[in-house]
């Protein structure tokens, strides 16, 4: 069987025992593209670390422009108030995580 989509996921530490999650190289065999695969994919790996409660939010950088992201809850950082973030740079986080967002994007990340 071969794999119509992956993504690979990275752990980024965070500030009080917090961490992140880094998506990155999210991708589709490219006959199977436009059909929703991509999204179920990152759909299901937000939904484990979730359940698992493991994170206190998602980041990536968008490298092409999609609206998978967007879809799956990725907004810009810039546009939710984090001045001087990378354009690229998309988050997914819980309200209830604001403050450890704040804390952790005072100085936001670059390309990992």
């Amino acid at each position: 069987m071969t794999a119509i989509s992956s993504a690979i996921s990275y752990v980024i530490p965070g500030h009080n025992n917090s961490s992140w999650i880094g998506i990155a190289s999210l991708a589709t065999e490219v006959n199977s593209r436009k059909k929703g695969y991509g999204l179920s994919c990152l759909s299901m790996l937000l939904e484990g670390y979730e359940k698992q409660q493991a994170t206190t939010g998602f980041m990536l950088f968008q490298d092409v422009q999609t609206s998978i992201y967007r879809s799956a809850g990725f907004v810009a950082a810039e546009s939710i108030g984090y001045k001087g973030a990378h354009p690229s740079l998309l988050l997914r986080i819980n309200e209830r995580n604001n403050q450890e967002a704040e804390y952790f994007l005072k100085t936001p990340p670059s390309y990992f």
